[in-house]
């Protein structure tokens, strides 16, 4: 499936199943602050913003390697520092989900717009429009599979 495909058709029902009190199966983040995670993952690939890798740059191309591959994400790994800059709001869950859909599709337009886009990601480096979108569809659903969404 296309990355568009699955942020326009799939991301949506699955949002649906999420409520305040769904709990994770692992992990410390609460449901609002999976979504605002990733709304700020999102919006963090759009920016351009000087970013510290803190990837060792010689290791990066085997971490480009992963992110890359069909291999899903460990459990509770730390999250970068880079999501310390987007803090955590307190309001509706539902108007949280909107908003990342929002933001998704704003996403989805700006890489159109930008195809030669790329920004960096504290773990990764400097990544194109294809590899952000791999890299929420393989974010999104770790968060998903952690929600017990899929």
């Amino acid at each position: 499936m296309g990355y568009n495909k699955y942020f326009k058709d799939e991301v949506a029902p699955v949002l649906a199943k999420l409520s305040a009190d769904t709990k994770p199966e692992w992990g410390s983040m609460n449901a609002e602050e999976m979504v605002e995670h990733l709304i700020a993952g999102v919006t963090i690939s759009m920016e351009d913003a000087p970013r510290k890798i803190t990837t060792p740059e010689d290791k990066l191309p085997v971490f480009k390697k992963f992110l890359m591959s069909d291999r899903p994400f460990g459990k509770d790994l730390p999250r970068p520092k880079e999501f310390d800059d987007y803090p955590t709001k307190n309001g509706d869950i539902n108007g949280k989900k909107v908003e990342l859909l929002k933001r998704i599709e704003e996403m989805l337009q700006y890489f159109e717009k930008h195809p030669y886009h790329s920004a960096i990601h504290s773990s990764f480096g400097r990544l194109n429009v294809e590899e952000w979108k791999h890299l929420h569809k393989k974010h999104f659903t770790h968060h998903f599979l952690q929600f017990g969404l899929l």
